[in-house]
């Protein structure tokens, strides 16, 4: 729908604005990584967009973001639907589909193989935050 899009784009200029403002961040936002927050509270497949860049005063606030997303195991969760979706692969640097029970789960739980990769093939060449 086109309401999570629009809260898609909100979240990602508010990182991106962030992202210029790093003593005003970490006056705001006393813990490390404060997109980790903002994006723990959406659903797995929530669709966001980071910055086409990494600041290199905070690489960590988007590298360990797409690390804890795109380094998860694929997870099918406790429900039985038996929906078609992608998860990255750190092991093969690659998306692979999987089934998801529709609840549960993580976040590398993507409705496409092109929207995984667009996520997650820039992440392989990150080492481990």
């Amino acid at each position: 729908s086109f309401l999570p899009l629009v809260l898609s784009f909100k979240l990602s200029f508010f990182l991106f604005f962030l992202s210029f403002l790093p003593s005003l961040v970490s006056s705001l936002f006393p813990f490390n990584s404060p997109s980790i927050h903002l994006l723990s509270s959406f659903p797995p497949s929530f669709p966001f967009f980071l910055p086409p860049f990494v600041p290199s005063s905070h690489p960590c606030v988007y590298v360990c973001v797409l690390q804890d997303v795109c380094w998860a195991n694929a997870e099918t969760g406790p429900c039985r639907a038996m929906l078609p979706r992608w998860y990255f692969d750190r092991q093969d640097g690659r998306c692979v589909q999987f089934i998801y029970g529709g609840c549960g789960g993580n976040r590398n739980n993507f409705d496409s193989e092109e929207y995984c990769l667009a996520v997650c093939s820039s992440v392989s060449k990150f080492p481990a935050a």
